[in-house]
């Protein structure tokens, strides 16, 4: 997230990487769903400044202090690597609610739900 490389970004996640977002209630699924979601979500952070980094080769957790729009929030990333050390999976945390909800209108008119209920991203908002 603080190098913003979305070039190198596909090459840390699992090829079947999960991404458990907090503003829908089923997960992104897939390399390039989540190598397309994450640059979206830094789009919709101002000011994000990480305050808390703890965990061990399996599991990182980070903490950051963000902005949405004027809402000043908390930011937790679960991060779970699989053997190789590459991302298997992605929880994150947002509040206070009220962000939650600023998040999930900034990032509804990129998102699309297919037949099946699973999530994908229509644009960037850069492209």
């Amino acid at each position: 997230m603080e190098t913003q490389d979305n070039e190198v970004l596909p090459e840390l996640l699992t090829p079947d990487v999960t991404f458990h977002s907090p503003v829908v209630y089923k997960p992104f699924a897939g390399r390039k769903v989540v190598a397309t979601l994450i640059p979206l979500l830094r789009s919709c952070f101002q000011n994000v400044n990480y305050s808390i980094e703890f965990g061990d080769a399996a599991t990182r957790t980070l903490v950051a202090e963000v902005t949405i729009g004027e809402l000043q929030a908390q930011n937790l990333q679960l991060l779970q690597f699989d053997a190789d050390g590459l991302i298997a999976d992605i929880t994150v945390f947002l509040r206070p609610l009220r962000a939650g909800l600023a998040l999930s209108r900034l990032l509804e008119p990129h998102l699309k739900k297919s037949k099946n209920g699973s999530w994908s991203v229509k644009a960037h908002p850069t492209t």
